[in-house]
């Protein structure tokens, strides 16, 4: 059975990264336009960025976003953009969001191909 491995305040340097060797999946939750944004230009500004171009391992991003911002060309060329990379990516929620909005029945598919 795989177990979770937080990587958070685990230390600094090179040291803090060795356990990512020991990486089955990169999990990143919620993942916002704005990080996909980020991902997809390749920044590595802060921890999260920097360990996603860093693993070895598969990366999922499970987006959580308006499904209009979902549905905007630059958040699509951003995905787009990933999934050229090998990363996997989990639509945002089918069910009625906060905001009353949810995504049509004929995109309810969890994964994009």
């Amino acid at each position: 059975m795989m177990q979770p491995c937080v990587v958070l305040g685990i230390g600094s340097g090179i040291a803090a990264f060795r356990v990512l060797d020991l990486a089955k999946l990169l999990v990143i939750a919620p993942a916002t336009a704005h990080l996909i944004a980020r991902m997809a230009h390749r920044y590595a500004d802060d921890y999260l960025t920097t360990v996603a171009l860093a693993v070895t391992c598969p990366v999922l991003v499970c987006s959580s976003m308006n499904v209009h911002m979902w549905n905007h060309p630059a958040v699509q060329e951003n995905v787009r953009t990933l999934l050229l990379r090998g990363i996997m990516i989990a639509k945002p929620a089918t069910e009625p969001l906060a905001c009353g909005y949810s995504l049509p029945s004929s995109r309810k598919k969890h994964f994009i191909d």
